[in-house]
């Protein structure tokens, strides 16, 4: 209520500004109204990662529908993506033990808000990879555009003449997305979020996740084909955006860690 009655300026609940412009004592300090500036902070860093699960989703639903357009070879079309995991196990530790500590000799800083903006940028590639992969399929036959659906297709029995390996690519980028976004986003809510809000804090995160699939439900008419590949194209473009608008919004928060 304080900072309220002064446009939310969390400077204005500070017991000596309330004490200069209303001449009255508060029950609280100023650590504790830091505290709930860097809460506040975490609550507006996992906003930020909507259109990050947006995307994250895309693994399990319309990735898997790309690839049963794609010739299997035997492989059950919702097997592929278990390359995701398998990323991440390979990459988490060469990120941890090879990458950090590079960048730390080299004097590169790399804190928490450059690591989660390398995840929106990484997240942007695997959708872009994801869009090219299905303009690549549209581009082979029997049926191009309108995969398992033509004539040609033998009522659904024949896919597009791609190997469902060429999807593989997409899951390395997704796997580092998720090291460098969800590893690092938990370490700076945990870090950041005061005691008595973490709850509240990492409740905004599955809130985030929650939106994320909400979302996905709102553009589940592009999962279509062709349209599909716009949808790729557009998420890819969007973490874009949002990658550079976080790293202009919250870069001055990586100077705590140097």
């Amino acid at each position: 209520m304080c900072s309220a009655r002064d446009r939310f300026r969390l400077d204005a609940a500070k017991p000596e500004y309330q004490r200069e412009k209303y001449g009255r004592d508060v029950e609280w300090d100023d650590v504790f109204v830091s505290e709930i500036r860097r809460g506040l902070n975490a609550c507006k860093i996992m906003a930020c990662f909507v259109p990050y699960h947006l995307c994250n989703n895309q693994s399990v639903n319309n990735l898997i529908t790309q690839a049963g357009q794609m010739r299997l070879s035997g492989v059950p079309n919702d097997a592929i993506k278990a390359l995701n995991p398998i990323a991440c196990v390979i990459l988490g530790p060469v990120i941890q033990k090879f990458l950090y500590p590079s960048l730390r000799k080299l004097g590169i800083p790399f804190g928490p808000i450059a690591r989660m903006t390398w995840a929106f940028i990484t997240m942007s590639a695997s959708m872009a990879l994801a869009a090219g992969i299905q303009k690549l399929i549209y581009t082979r036959g029997p049926c191009y555009d309108q995969p398992l659906v033509c004539p040609d297709s033998d009522r659904g029995s024949i896919p597009n003449n791609v190997s469902v390996w060429v999807q593989s690519p997409i899951f390395f980028p997704l796997g580092c997305a998720e090291i460098l976004g969800f590893t690092t986003l938990s370490e700076y809510a945990y870090a950041e979020a005061p005691e008595n809000m973490r709850t509240l804090v990492q409740a905004l995160g599955q809130t985030a996740a929650g939106v994320g699939s909400a979302l996905g439900m709102a553009v589940s008419p592009l999962s279509d084909n062709p349209q599909v590949l716009y949808l790729y194209s557009g998420l890819a473009a969007v973490m874009i955006l949002v990658a550079s608008t976080f790293w202009l919004v919250f870069r001055k928060h990586d100077r705590n860690y140097y």
